[in-house]
């Protein structure tokens, strides 16, 4: 089918299936080969363009997507003004030796350099998190985008809004709604075996080079699964929320910041830019990372379909490993959660352990929620990931730690209780004695502070 892109402020009519890679299509179909293909999994950022005003990495994003947008790679970049002033800049820092991650890097700059505060080196650290370097060393590009970001360069206008619906008349295959009514009215006929696309951080990966031999229904561009809203002791956030706008949620910060720190964890800035908290939780995934504290918390879920509306508290969501009960005709609507009733000082986190810091799949990890009066815990619930078939809550320690004032002594049972209740394997990823030693040691590490000498 014919797609509309503005490419570099051109407007582009394509010819081309809409499951094809967007990376593929501006390489091959369009001859703009400054985007590397790289790692093709969304690791190295050698491919990252902007797409409406974000970085995305263009290897994990079928075109169809773009349809309507307005799209960035490098070449937009260094003909322009700012673009080129700042591509001068990684040179004369030293930024650059064989230059094949330099153009992701400099999409990613380029959107640094164009926010209008001031950046710390930790802030450029988090922006650049989506990228691997191997030959140039860190330092020094980070010395190049603090360069960038303290002058004021005439970049290219980052467009926030570009949307065009792709109906099953345009594309019997791939179809793009712009309401919830007609992506249900899709999803009821099974036979077609539709593939839901939320940010494709997740189904990308897992079929990589054959999204064309899938029937995929982007849900990406459906106002009804956005947003964040409080009403009535409740915070209902929609199922196509990126990660990205939890990260910058007032609200979510106040309320509920484990959330953010998970979704800080989850890839680098181009995949938080694009995945969703509904598509990590329908993934079914043991290392989804936002779903342990979304469990500590109460979470319960809307299911829709054009039969109507149905409750799951998240705790029940799972049926095995990367399986759900969500039925094929089913979306994710909204996720709900209580606001929290119980006084006294919060005491949450989240923490996990993977190979780096950055771009890491969870080898195991820990979520907390409860209150503390006069050093007493209540209301406490535990979460683990990646140490066994799904996401499962650790209600035996949790009982520990409220059992009477938190000392050493109780944390270390509450920890070895954790340890027990973890059930994890030996597979590619780690060993079951390291995953049972890591929780335990999660737990430790993040409440030892809190216990009084």
């Amino acid at each position: 089918m014919k797609l509309a892109l503005t490419i570099n402020n051109e407007h582009v009519e394509i010819d081309t299936d809409p499951r094809n890679l967007l990376l593929n299509v501006l390489r091959d179909e369009l001859g703009l080969m400054g985007t590397k293909c790289g790692c093709g999994e969304g690791e190295c950022g050698a491919c990252t363009v902007v797409l409406n005003g974000r970085t995305v990495n263009s290897c994990l994003t079928v075109v169809g997507q773009a349809h309507g947008g307005y799209i960035t790679t490098i070449e937009g970049l260094a003909a322009s003004e700012g673009g080129k002033s700042l591509l001068t800049v990684f040179a004369d820092k030293g930024a650059v030796q064989c230059g094949f991650c330099t153009p992701g890097i400099a999409m990613s700059a380029s959107t640094l350099a164009d926010q209008k505060t001031a950046l710390s080196e930790d802030d450029i650290r988090q922006g650049l998190s989506g990228h691997l370097c191997r030959c140039t060393g860190y330092v020094k590009i980070i010395d190049a985008v603090k360069a960038s970001t303290e002058g004021r360069l005439n970049l290219p206008q980052l467009r926030e809004k570009g949307f065009l619906p792709i109906t099953d008349a345009q594309s019997p295959c791939f179809i793009r709604p712009d309401n919830l009514a007609r992506a249900l009215d899709a999803l009821a006929d099974t036979k077609k075996g539709w593939q839901v696309l939320a940010g494709g951080s997740d189904l990308v990966v897992k079929n990589e080079n054959r999204t064309h031999t899938l029937n995929l229904l982007d849900i990406g561009g459906i106002p009804d699964l956005k947003g964040i809203t409080r009403k009535d002791g409740e915070v209902r956030i929609g199922a196509g929320t990126s990660f990205s706008e939890l990260i910058h949620s007032p609200l979510i910060a106040e309320q509920f910041p484990t959330l953010v720190a998970a979704a800080r964890q989850i890839g680098g800035v181009q995949i938080q830019n694009t995945g969703t908290i509904g598509g990590n939780i329908a993934s079914g995934s043991p290392a989804a990372d936002i779903v342990p504290p979304l469990m500590t918390m109460g979470a319960v879920l809307e299911l829709v379909s054009r039969k109507g509306t149905v409750t799951v508290a998240l705790d029940d969501f799972f049926s095995g490993l990367n399986r759900t009960v969500l039925a094929p005709d089913q979306l994710i609507r909204q996720i709900i959660l209580q606001l929290p009733s119980v006084t006294g000082e919060t005491i949450a986190f989240f923490d996990k352990l993977g190979v780096r810091r950055a771009l890491s799949i969870t080898k195991a990890s820990v979520a907390m929620y409860g209150k503390r009066v006069n050093n007493r815990l209540t209301s406490v619930k535990i979460a683990l990931g990646s140490v066994a078939e799904n996401v499962i809550p650790a209600p035996k320690a949790a009982d520990i730690l409220m059992g009477g004032e938190l000392t050493h002594a109780r944390l270390n049972q509450a920890a070895d209780m954790l340890s027990t209740e973890a059930r994890p394997i030996d597979d590619m990823f780690s060993t079951e004695a390291y995953c049972r030693l890591a929780v335990r040691g999660l737990l430790i590490r993040n409440l030892w502070h809190f216990v009084n000498p």
